[in-house]
């Protein structure tokens, strides 16, 4: 169990109850899971920033898994507690800078689960791009009282049945796919279906329900069309990566089979011509960027709240750099608040200097800066002192 340097900061009964973040805090000098029922009473500023969008889903994913005994759940929630606890700010070789998020990488983990979404979306846009005449198919099995697990794997095996036929292996030359789960609420049934895009020859709807129902069993609810947008269906399909919509009206048991049902099982698949396809390298053609850590968010923020000048500095042009760089030091930006100028090349290299600095590279060059700012120091945060006091807040769990 973790322990702290000095002291934590929690939420409010009352805003966590209602799955917001922290608005009063209280002060105590234990881990808040010996004090609290609630996993996410405390959490450090940058997650509370870069979680904010998923805020309620994530408190309830990690509250029905640490209600159930054993290790293996409370391990996984204990790394999607500290997913994102202390993101590194880095600066590249083109002195702009960039962030590692230090995501936990779990298949319930909302944030993590809405990233993987957006890289599976290019990897399938780029492998359907390959395809010579995409179709979309959806592949539905019975509902039957059962585990979870049971009806993922009849399904799979179902469809390796299926991609063995003969009149399948002459129209469909490959293709990817992936598994949609979703709960019946009535009945509490699980139903697993399967979403994919073939490439091949023109396939009868009629007889892929035929093939379907002899590799299934008796299954016949089928749908085949004509892929309209290679990218749209794309996403389409990606999103069924993530965790079902429904899944905070779930009770404890059921999110625990959810979480151990799909457990190391790949939710999309390739095969045939498609097998081993992978996106465009973005940096293939282009100059090739390396990249630079110089210091956490948790740090530059905490050395911003002791009113260090030049972390100030450094959060202020962050906070313009963009979104996700200022959710890693903390600063959550109102959408009704004006647009921020742009950051200016000079500005990136001061920010450059200055998180050096803060560091700890006394040798970072601040003192090769122009006099004026070395006079002054840098300056003043564009940002309302009022919002920036008001957001900075952050609890030392000895993260950096």
């Amino acid at each position: 169990m973790r322990t702290t340097r000095t002291h934590e900061l929690e939420l409010d009964p009352a805003a966590a109850a209602a799955g917001r973040p922290p608005g009063a805090v209280c002060l105590t000098s234990l881990e808040p899971l010996e004090t609290n029922d609630r996993p996410l009473w405390a959490q450090t500023a940058c997650q509370r920033a870069i979680h904010h969008a998923v805020w309620s889903d994530r408190l309830r994913v990690l509250e029905a898994m640490m209600s159930q005994k054993g290790d293996s759940l409370c391990g996984r929630a204990a790394r999607i507690e500290s997913c994102c606890c202390s993101p590194m700010i880095c600066m590249g070789s083109d002195n702009k800078p960039r962030v590692s998020l230090g995501l936990c990488r779990d298949r319930m983990c909302p944030t993590c689960q809405r990233y993987r979404g957006k890289a599976m979306t290019a990897r399938l846009t780029a492998c359907i791009q390959t395809m010579d005449a995409p179709r979309f198919i959806t592949l539905t099995m019975k509902h039957e009282p059962g585990p979870l697990a049971g009806g993922i794997a009849r399904l799979a095996e179902s469809f390796r049945r299926l991609r063995k036929g003969k009149r399948w292996r002459n129209r469909v030359i490959g293709g990817v796919y992936t598994i949609e789960i979703t709960r019946n609420a009535d009945s509490g049934c699980w139903h697993a279906h399967l979403h994919a895009v073939i490439d091949g020859t023109f396939y009868k709807q009629s007889d892929l329900s035929n093939d379907w129902a002899d590799a299934s069993g008796g299954s016949t609810i089928v749908h085949i069309q004509a892929v309209p947008s290679r990218a749209s269906v794309a996403a389409y399909i990606s999103k069924y990566v993530s965790k079902p919509a429904q899944m905070p009206s779930w009770n404890n048991e059921t999110i625990c089979e959810y979480a151990l049902a799909l457990a190391g099982k790949r939710m999309v698949h390739t095969w045939g011509s498609c097998h081993n396809v992978k996106a465009d390298d973005p940096d293939v053609g282009g100059e090739k960027v390396t990249i630079e850590p110089i210091i956490t968010g948790g740090k530059l923020h905490w050395l911003g709240v002791q009113g260090c000048r030049h972390a100030r500095y450094a959060v202020e042009v962050l906070s313009r750099a963009g979104g996700l760089l200022a959710r890693c030091v903390g600063i959550r930006r109102d959408p009704t608040m004006p647009a921020l100028p742009p950051v200016t090349e000079w500005e990136y290299e001061r920010l450059a200097v200055c998180l050096r600095h803060c560091s700890g590279d006394w040798s970072s060059g601040l003192a090769d800066l122009d006099d004026a700012y070395v006079a002054s120091g840098p300056p003043e945060p564009r940002m309302s002192q009022g919002v920036l006091d008001e957001t900075w807040v952050i609890h030392d769990r000895g993260y950096w």
